[in-house]
């Protein structure tokens, strides 16, 4: 997605001149590579994903609906009461919060099923379907 430049007016003593900013940078050169890579690999089963910085994480959407956070080197995605166990049992974690607080409805993606297609892509489903 290509942006406008930022532009402002200069009142100078008798010309009002044009001054355009460069692009400011996208919030994914803020990422780092692992994060870049994990938003990259939602991105592979999910293509209508968006990826937005929110209070020192990112956060993943469908359709303004939030999916799931990327916070240091993990994936945590939605789950529904009815799929926690499952969940669990695939190797998931809660997600803790700061302060140590456990938000039960977001799960750590186990590796496993980051690197299955179909586990992930069904993963995915399962949040955004949690999310709407």
């Amino acid at each position: 997605m290509s942006r406008r430049p930022v532009c402002f007016l200069l009142l100078g003593e008798v010309l009002i001149t044009p001054f355009c900013l460069p692009d400011p940078p996208s919030f994914m050169s803020f990422l780092s590579d692992e994060q870049k890579k994990l938003v990259d690999r939602i991105g592979t089963v999910a293509s209508d994903i968006e990826a937005r910085m929110m209070l020192g994480t990112i956060g993943l959407y469908i359709d303004d609906a939030q999916i799931g956070v990327v916070e240091d080197d993990a994936v945590y995605l939605r789950a529904g009461d009815d799929h926690r166990a499952s969940f669990e049992e695939q190797g998931a974690t809660p997600y803790n919060a700061g302060g140590g607080v456990a938000q039960a409805s977001y799960f750590r993606v186990p590796d496993a099923i980051l690197e299955d297609n179909d586990a992930l892509t069904t993963w995915v489903e399962h949040a955004g379907s949690v999310a709407a």
